[in-house]
């Protein structure tokens, strides 16, 4: 291993070059860089990956630009590079928010609002149980460990000084994907949704036929209840699918990843 003394400023600004792409990552990604936590912690943890990836970059074929202009583009290709990351990632906890957010509406849970632990937004009951839910299965299938092995990768593929975004591609797989958070989050939640929406309608039907019912009265209670133990029930089928979620976001992730090589 090589001495810090033995470093030469070549070496030393593609260790910051390194630095500033995973540190752009960590702040965006909601699971590593969660807006709750300290900024101590998350650049600790920036700095700890990037010593650890750092052997990793082929420092001996980069030369990094000496001017001032050139060398701010570079920096700015390092952060568009986390940004790019980062972003793909979050976008599997907001396919949960939706689905959260559409059981909320349904279960009549959508008034009650309370901030969220991980995004640092506004968020329903059912939006953030789920959230804190998968964000810990996220962790146990190793989901994080899948960000570093891409991380790892893209130093590997894509040159610190040698950054060519396609951006049509690049563009097009982001769109794909932020389109596709509405049609997983409906998939994941249509069985309870559809089932909260018969129990409307049949709360409609009772409703004209037997005027005398408060059917307020009775269908709040019934509904949140029924909402509870259909999202005990299902919650198996959640996990499965919430597997095959990060299994296409590692493909998408290592998509975008070629796209900038």
């Amino acid at each position: 291993m090589q001495n810090i003394g033995d470093l030469t400023v070549d070496q030393i600004l593609c260790f910051l070059m390194a630095f500033i792409r995973i540190a752009t990552m960590v702040a965006v990604f909601p699971v590593l860089g969660s807006r709750n936590a300290p900024v101590m912690v998350k650049a600790g943890l920036s700095l700890i990956l990037a010593i650890i990836l750092f052997p990793l970059i082929p420092t001996g074929v980069i030369e990094l630009p000496t001017g001032l202009l050139s060398f701010s583009i570079v920096v700015a290709k390092e952060m568009l590079i986390g940004l790019i990351l980062g972003y793909a990632g979050s976008l599997i906890f907001a396919v949960l928010n939706f689905a959260g957010r559409m059981l909320d509406q349904q279960m009549a849970f959508a008034m009650a609002t309370m901030v969220d632990p991980v995004t640092d937004s506004p968020s329903t009951l059912i939006a953030q149980l789920n959230i804190i839910l998968f964000s810990i299965i996220f962790l146990l299938i190793g989901g994080h460990h899948m960000f570093i092995e891409a991380l790892a990768y893209s130093f590997t593929a894509i040159n610190i000084t040698n950054v060519h975004f396609a951006a049509g591609p690049t563009v097009a797989k982001l769109t794909q994907m932020t389109a596709d958070i509405f049609v997983l989050g409906f998939r994941m939640a249509s069985p309870v949704f559809v089932s909260l929406l018969i129990t409307d309608i049949s709360l409609g039907i009772i409703a004209r036929t037997v005027p005398q019912m408060n059917v307020f009265i009775v269908g709040l209670p019934l509904k949140i209840g029924l909402g509870l133990v259909l999202l005990i029930i299902c919650l198996p089928s959640f996990v499965n699918f919430f597997e095959g979620m990060v299994l296409q976001l590692k493909k998408d992730v290592y998509t975008l990843i070629q796209f900038m090589t």
